[in-house]
């Protein structure tokens, strides 16, 4: 290989590094946070805001909402459940075309509220630490009490009990 090639591969493979770098060292701060991180977030702008900010379109900045760091929050059952509970029939605009609830949908395998609730009552009690402090947050505080259906009734022994 000529001494010319090789200064223009090395040069290449060099500024191939370089671009690489740069677009990693770009995305990082643009990464998705932790759960806790985004569940703790969720919890300030509940309690500054009410639950039914939860549903607006979400930023990567506080205030979060469900639909923040797109909707990636939706792909933890608990969260998904109560998420697509408080929404579902909320009106907020967007929310139905949501990344937050595609992902909700998928994680729990319906759209149907009824056994959305079903599940979130079931599944609550195995939820730990951050998650289950908000979903017991939302499912005890009223805020899902729709459809004529007490989850705040229901909800608080499973919030109550210790994880299986």
């Amino acid at each position: 290989m000529s001494s010319f090639k090789k200064v223009l591969l090395s040069c290449c493979v060099v500024a191939g590094f370089g671009v690489s770098q740069s677009v990693h060292a770009f995305s990082l701060p643009f990464s998705v946070p932790s759960t806790d991180t985004i569940v703790n977030g969720l919890l300030d702008t509940m309690a500054k805001s009410g639950a039914k900010s939860l549903c607006a379109k979400g930023n990567n900045v506080k205030p979060f909402t469900i639909r923040s760091f797109d909707g990636v929050i939706g792909k933890v059952p608990q969260l998904a459940a109560a998420g697509m509970i408080l929404c579902e029939d909320s009106g907020v605009e967007g929310f139905k075309d949501s990344k937050f609830r595609a992902n909700a949908v998928k994680t729990l395998g319906t759209e149907d509220i009824g056994k959305i609730r079903t599940m979130l009552l079931a599944d609550v009690k195995k939820a730990t630490g951050s998650v289950k402090k908000l979903a017991c947050n939302l499912a005890t505080g009223g805020a899902l009490d729709t459809g004529g259906v007490p989850v705040s009734k229901l909800a608080s022994g499973a919030c109550s009990a210790k994880p299986a």
